[in-house]
């Protein structure tokens, strides 16, 4: 009889300890829970009102450099890098207000930039170089250019690329890197050029005859400038033939065609 009534206190105390224990992991589950909600709802209204101010700014930008009348790639590539900056801010705040270290929060986001950097460097490259020729505009649509190894009219103007139409309709596509950092020439843009051609003459032809040929020629071509005046000068003496080098001033009208 006293062995079953120690068994029973037993019993009873070890359901004691056990509801306490259980009761107590129930009231710290709660509490944890609690403070994540809460959490959460702080992060969730940091951001709320962060995509609301973001906005705000990204529209007041983009008026802006709407007015001020700047390229639509480029008004495009400001304003998403001022967004994405402003994005970074408002996450780095968020997570200092949830209680994250800033440190490990600061090496994260300079690891993961330095990484996307290093990946995107030509495309950085390419991006920045067609910033730069969007402001100095060395070149148009329209106007027929030399750059990057490649000579052609400018068919397209992108962030990036440029395109262009070359003279035997193939399409190349240029890195605006390239572009902004090799020489250019522009063959458009003044309104003409000169060219020069080299004519074979015969020694059974009088010299002075072919040289009224090509004046006449030049007279009554309507894409040759009368002024200057186009020079005929005789520059080799061959076995066969004497070479008259033409040198005369055109509108570039005619290149217009490539």
């Amino acid at each position: 009889s006293l062995n079953r009534s120690n068994l029973g206190c037993k019993f009873q105390s070890w359901n004691s300890i056990t509801k306490e224990f259980w009761s107590e992991q129930a009231t710290v589950l709660f509490s944890s829970l609690a403070d994540a909600a809460l959490t959460a709802a702080k992060a969730a209204v940091v951001l709320i009102i962060a995509w609301i101010v973001i906005k705000i700014i990204c529209w007041i930008l983009g008026r802006a450099l709407d007015r001020s009348k700047v390229e639509e790639p480029a008004r495009g590539f400001v304003v998403s890098t001022v967004k994405s900056f402003l994005w970074i801010i408002a996450v780095l705040q968020m997570l200092e207000l949830v209680d994250v270290p800033m440190l490990s929060a600061t090496a994260l986001t300079t690891a993961l930039a330095f990484a996307v950097g290093i990946a995107l460097g030509d495309m950085a490259t390419n991006t920045l170089g067609g910033l730069v020729l969007m402001s100095y505009k060395p070149f148009k649509v329209g106007e027929v250019i030399t750059g990057g190894g490649v000579t052609g009219k400018v068919a397209e103007i992108l962030l990036d690329r440029t395109i262009l139409m070359t003279p035997d309709n193939r399409r190349a596509i240029v890195p605006n890197g390239k572009l902004a950092s090799d020489s250019l020439v522009n063959f458009t843009r003044s309104g003409k050029r000169r060219v020069d051609m080299v004519i074979g003459v015969g020694y059974d032809v009088n010299l002075s005859d072919a040289k009224r040929v090509l004046e006449k020629v030049c007279k009554h071509h309507k894409l040759v400038l009368k002024d200057p005046k186009p020079t005929i000068e005789v520059t080799e003496l061959g076995v066969k033939v004497r070479e008259l080098a033409l040198a005369v001033l055109i509108i570039v009208v005619v290149l217009t065609t490539l």
